[in-house]
Parts: C-alpha cells; sequence; structure tokens
C-alpha cells in the first residue's frame, strides 16, 4: 500500500528532532502532494530550501492547527440556530426546506471536519475501517455545495417563472430530488473508498492502494474536484446572476406576462408571499455570491497546481493550499449571519425563539418601525 498526493503530506522540520516527521491529512479530498521527505534528499541547495520549506510549513502547520477551531467554534452554534429559526417559521414552504437541509448539512460538515481535525492533531488509531470511511466528510461537504445549488435553481424558477413552480416545484418533488442526489453520490464516494482506501500497518496513516493509485491520482481527483466544487459552481454562478437580474428588473413597471402575473397576485395574501419571496431571494442569493467568493480560491487551487520536485514551490502550494481551506470551510459557517443580516423575517424568528418574549415583541416592532419609515421615505423619493 502506498500513500498517495490526495492522501497525507509530510514535513520535517528543522526546529524539532530531525527524526520526527509530521504528518497532516488532506480530508479536504483532493489536495495534490508529492512526498515532501523525499525531496529533501535531492534539493540542490539543500540548507537554504530546507531552512525556507521549514519556514512555510511552520506556517502551513500553525494555521492548520489553529483555523478550524475558530470556524467550528462560530459555524456549528450558528447553524444550529439558522436551522431551529428556519423550522419555526410559520409556512414551510420548497425554499424554507432547501435552506434547512443546508444548514443541517453544513453543520454536519463542520462537525465530521472537527472530528478529522482531531483525530490528525492527537494521532488516534483509525484503522482500515475508519480510513475507509474518510470518504463521509467530503461527500456531505459536497452535498451542501448540491444542496445550495438547489436553492439557486428554485429561487430561478420562482422568480422567472411561478406558474412552474406552483406546479412543479413542490415539497415532495424536491425532496425526492435531494434524496436521489444524496444516495447517487453516497454510492460513488463510498464504492471508490472501500475499494482504493487502507490503513498503514500502524493503524494511524491512510493511503491508497497500490494498484489504484495511477486511477486515484489521475482519473478520481477530477471526478472528485467537479462533484465537490465545479459542477456546483457552474451552476450556481449563471443562477445566481441571471437572479439578481431579475431582482433589479422586478422593481420596474410590469409588462411581461410572468411580471403581470406577480402584478395581478399582489393583493391581501398574495401580496405578502411575494415580499417573502422576494426577502427570501434576496437573502438566498447574497448566500450564493458569498459562497462564490469563499471557493475561487479552491477552485485556483485545483487548476492551477502542478506537483513539482522543488520543496520551496511544494511548500508554498501548501500554505495556498491551508488558505483555500480556511475559505471554503467557512462557507460552512457564514450563512446564518447572511441570513439574520439580509432578513427581517429571519431576524423577527430568531429573536421570538433565543429572547423573552417582552425584549422579542419591542424588538421585532423596532424592527418594523424603521422598516415602515425606509418604505415611506422611498414611496416619498419616487413621488418626488
Amino acid at each position: 500500500m502506498t500513500t498517495t498526493k490526495s492522501n497525507l503530506f509530510w514535513f520535517l522540520p528543522l526546529s524539532k528532532n530531525s527524526s520526527e516527521i509530521y504528518q497532516r491529512m488532506s480530508f479536504h479530498g483532493g489536495g495534490a502532494f508529492d512526498d515532501l521527505f523525499e525531496s529533501y534528499t535531492s534539493a540542490p541547495n539543500a540548507l537554504e530550501e530546507l531552512i525556507e520549506a521549514n519556514r512555510l510549513w511552520t506556517i502551513v502547520l500553525d494555521i492548520s492547527v489553529v483555523y478550524f477551531w475558530v470556524i467550528f467554534a462560530i459555524g456549528l452554534p450558528a447553524n444550529v440556530l439558522a436551522l431551529i429559526t428556519i423550522l419555526k417559521m410559520q409556512v414551510i414552504t420548497p425554499a424554507t426546506i432547501l435552506i434547512a437541509v443546508l444548514a443541517s448539512l453544513d453543520g454536519l460538515a463542520l462537525i465530521g471536519k472537527f472530528v478529522a481535525t482531531v483525530v490528525v492533531q492527537h494521532d488516534l488509531y483509525l484503522g482500515t475501517t475508519g480510513c475507509r470511511f474518510q470518504f463521509l466528510i467530503i461527500y456531505v461537504s459536497t452535498m451542501a455545495n448540491w444542496a445550495l445549488a438547489y436553492i439557486c435553481a428554485e429561487r430561478f424558477v420562482s422568480m422567472w417563472y411561478p406558474l412552474l413552480r406552483d406546479k412543479y416545484l413542490s415539497k415532495k418533488s424536491l425532496c425526492l430530488a435531494l434524496v436521489a442526489t444524496g444516495l447517487s453520490f453516497f454510492i460513488v464516494f463510498a464504492t471508490i473508498s472501500i475499494v482504493m482506501r487502507g490503513a498503514d500497518n500502524t493503524g494511524h496513516r491512510c493511503g491508497t492502494r497500490a494498484e489504484h493509485v495511477w486511477f486515484h491520482k489521475n482519473i478520481w481527483y477530477w471526478i472528485n474536484a467537479s462533484l465537490f466544487l465545479f459542477v456546483p459552481c457552474l451552476c450556481i454562478v449563471p443562477l445566481t446572476l441571471i437572479t439578481i437580474v431579475k431582482l433589479f428588473w422586478s422593481r420596474k413597471p410590469k409588462h411581461s406576462e410572468t411580471d403581470r402575473y406577480d402584478f395581478e397576485n399582489e393583493a391581501g395574501n398574495a401580496n405578502t408571499e411575494r415580499k417573502n419571496q422576494r426577502t427570501v431571494t434576496i437573502m438566498m442569493t447574497l448566500a450564493a455570491v458569498t459562497f462564490i467568493l469563499l471557493s475561487l480560491p479552491s477552485c485556483i487551487y485545483y487548476l492551477a497546481y502542478k506537483s513539482s520536485n522543488d520543496i520551496v514551490v511544494e511548500a508554498r502550494w501548501a500554505v495556498f493550499e491551508q488558505v483555500q481551506f480556511v475559505f471554503i470551510d467557512s462557507s460552512h459557517a457564514v450563512n446564518f449571519f447572511i441570513y439574520f443580516l439580509s432578513s427581517k423575517l429571519f431576524r423577527d424568528r430568531l429573536y421570538e425563539l433565543v429572547l423573552p418574549k417582552s425584549v422579542s415583541a419591542r424588538c421585532t416592532r423596532r424592527a418594523s418601525d424603521s422598516t415602515a419609515l425606509e418604505t415611506k421615505t422611498e414611496k416619498t423619493k419616487q413621488d418626488f
């Protein structure tokens, strides 16, 4: 059995005992590093390059030890609050179901990566079974990205084709789509992991079986990257841009058949529903834009990284890999704050959940008065 570029990497710190090799597993599922210990023996300017590589790897270690604890401490409670707040909504729509699923998957992704971080930092025993179940972490993260893609698709249809939304985007159909996607991905990830993954004799290090190394490095690497990152991004980016265009157009007079449908239903409960739909759309559009920005470093890393025998070059890429880890892992922790800042409805439900009734009512009333004043000011400007 051999360890491959997508499973773990090594470095030899000069400031420690020379026989001590630090290991960090790449649970992201797509890291691509050669064995730096092998590169160390053939470096032309060994001392200078090792000093520089050691400095860079020290940065890598410092980031890897600290960053995820911060993200986990902030993100897990935030996702729990987001999930409970969404489920406390008076009306559960297909959109709120998808948002609740996204919050659940984000929370599970953080828990999985937290467990992986503890295992690596404390050098805990995994064994063959533990190594084979590593796929659950990247699987849950992949499903979270696809849940956001489904939300963007649902918002696109809701904004542009409201009649089709009512006809085709039922709660049942969306749940079936999520289950089918989750089951398909689970089969793919589980099959690859069970067949190709294993542990060394100590049970503390995971790797890819020798007969599957070529496939894992050259084929699965890109399949994994596509499922986890590229395909969701290719769905989210255009759908988000088109939805943003619709949000701006919806402020103009109604002319198209779709817009006329919206306009004719702007009365009573229909008007309230339309406002709620717009609020959810703005909230999730901001979440999608944030995800796109946070995933850019990962996209660059996957596409631009080329393995090198130069240990300094590898160390620089290792620093960049840690940076993209920080960004992509943060995408599982920020949605709650986006919802809170962008949606008055979400804030009201959160106040009702976490504050005493008297304080909650006061906060809700104050927010309503502020919104009414802003609406009146905007109307005055338009009349003027």
